[in-house]
């Protein structure tokens, strides 16, 4: 099927769609399409000053293994989602937490 026929394909389904939960699925995805994806000057602005602490020797970086060794998959029982954390001292820097209650083919 050509590119021309699935995007005809997708308007016709779409126009009958009435399901309401897809239809905001739908509309996060065009927005994170439409989103840009390049820094503000905040994050620049960060950027450029670790790059300048690394430079000047007054940040060091941790190699990958090192990183995965910090890095803990737990699962709480009274908190059923996957975590991935990292411990820094007496802070927890959450890396990713995972929804597991849905299947994968409802995701669809």
């Amino acid at each position: 099927m050509d590119v021309q026929s699935v995007k005809i394909d997708l308007i016709h389904w779409l126009t009958q769609l009435q399901d309401k939960s897809v239809l905001k699925q739908l509309q996060g995805l065009k927005e994170q399409q439409e989103s840009s994806f390049e820094l503000d000057a905040g994050h620049k602005k960060e950027l450029d000053s670790r790059l300048e602490k690394y430079e000047n020797g007054e940040m060091e970086f941790s190699p990958w293994d090192k990183v995965k060794d910090r890095v803990r998959n737990s699962t709480k029982n009274r908190f059923p989602f996957p975590v991935l954390d990292v411990v820094n001292g007496n802070d927890i820097d959450v890396i990713s937490l995972f929804n597991t209650t849905r299947h994968p083919k409802r995701w669809k």
